[in-house]
């Protein structure tokens, strides 16, 4: 997604998982790439005066990913309609390019939490530890990514150090998961900033329904596309804030959204740029 920096290179994924049908895990499969709306890399002008060094943009690069298990037991609803909005939200608000092509003991509770692509059954899962290695620590710094990930235990899945624990009365905390493991490993950036919005805690689900429009839906995808595209002027906390009230007003009490982030910092000073 979009970036404050030059050379940013900000990743948006906005998916599901099927039920738990891996014995092994109790976080069992998350989600995956699908060959569909996969953006490619752009560069172009900057727009409305913004300017940087360069006279360019950084590069966007965005990632939709929407998982439906065609064909299989446990097919999902609604993924394909997660990713229609989000790819609205980037494209008609946000001004993104709309070329798309088709196409180890570190963990506190114990579990990994994985992606499940369509093929697991022969190809095998996709990690959170290989997935932290491959696309968060490698950040340079200036470079900030974005995660949205709509998936069942899906609160760390990026192995991200930080935790954003809301209080009471708006009040939060960040938690660092980085010491308190058995085996410490170092999950952060090489200087970049690393982000992720996820439906839920590891040990929750997350929700598919028709409540938000009347057609099915992500409980994440949706709270989250909502303020985005209508307050102009959003904080981190500000958004967090309006997407914990969208569960609560469509009775999603269930789970909560989830900020982890590679680096504190003020919530509410901070703002949301994609």
């Amino acid at each position: 997604m979009a970036s404050e920096a030059n050379n940013a290179a900000d990743v948006g994924v906005s998916h599901h998982i099927p039920p738990h049908f891996h014995p092994s895990l109790r976080c069992p499969l998350h989600v995956v790439p699908s060959p569909c709306l996969l953006s490619k890399q752009v560069t172009y002008p900057a727009r409305r005066g913004r300017r940087c060094s360069s006279g360019l943009m950084g590069r966007k690069r965005v990632v939709l990913c929407g998982v439906s298990y065609l064909q299989t037991t446990y097919k999902l609803k609604g993924s394909i309609n997660d990713v229609q909005r989000m790819k609205y939200l980037l494209v008609e608000k946000l001004e993104f390019p709309s070329e798309q092509s088709d196409g180890e003991g570190d963990e506190l509770d114990g579990f990994d939490e994985v992606l499940c692509p369509l093929d697991h059954a022969t190809e095998g899962l996709l990690v959170d530890d290989e997935i932290n290695e491959t696309i968060v620590r490698p950040l340079p710094h200036g470079a900030k990514l974005h995660a949205i990930v709509d998936a069942s235990n899906s609160g760390t899945v990026l192995d991200l150090p930080l935790i954003c624990r809301m209080k009471s009365k708006g009040f939060y905390e960040w938690e660092d998961q980085t010491y308190q493991t058995p085996r410490p490993i170092y999950k952060g950036t090489r200087g970049g900033l690393a982000v992720c919005f996820s439906a839920c805690d590891d040990d929750q689900s997350a929700a598919r329904t028709p409540a938000f429009t009347g057609k099915m839906a992500g409980a994440l995808t949706f709270s989250f596309t909502q303020p985005v595209h209508n307050e102009p002027v959003l904080t981190y906390g500000r958004l967090l804030n309006a997407m914990h009230s969208s569960f609560r007003k469509n009775n999603q009490s269930n789970q909560g959204p989830l900020l982890t982030s590679s680096a504190r910092f003020d919530v509410y000073s901070k703002k949301f740029i994609l």
